[in-house]
């Protein structure tokens, strides 16, 4: 019994590790961020940096209390590292539509994250106000690795 509660424990230990970002790559890192067109808040997800592309899954409310889910991938096409935890990249998702910005993580628990696309919407790290917008359309999805 003692031996299958050690491994337990150690199973659980190696599995958080493995949900932790990578505090020199960045890899895993997983940040709630928003959509803004102007200033006008359009829907909020999540953002996951695997060092090769940004994984990116956004949430707004539809008609009849229905919530839209929007995937995207954006392939990095180039990537600096301005100093340790903070990457300039650029990359193309999936429509062939491109975004440059930062992702700030020399602090994993508050990583900020700074996106522009061609088309002028800004991806940046969830403010209140977006978090407001969470809670009213998706209150039980967790945007983050903690209980955003």
């Amino acid at each position: 019994m003692k031996k299958v509660l050690t491994g337990l424990i150690l199973l659980i230990l190696c599995a958080g590790l493995c949900l932790a970002a990578d505090p020199v790559t960045g890899k895993g890192l997983i940040v709630p961020v928003e959509f803004r067109a102007g200033n006008v808040l359009t829907a909020i997800g999540k953002l996951e940096y695997t060092g090769d592309s940004l994984e990116i899954v956004a949430f707004t409310a539809g008609a009849s209390g229905r919530v839209l889910v929007m995937p995207y991938i954006y392939v990095i096409i180039d990537k600096s590292v301005v100093e340790k935890g903070v990457h300039r990249i650029k990359g193309a998702n999936q429509n062939g539509i491109i975004a440059t910005g930062t992702i700030d993580f020399r602090d994993t628990q508050n990583p900020k994250v700074n996106l522009s696309t061609e088309s002028g919407l800004t991806i940046v790290s969830i403010s209140p106000e977006g978090q407001k917008l969470k809670e009213q359309i998706i209150p039980k999805v967790k945007l983050g690795l903690d209980s955003l």
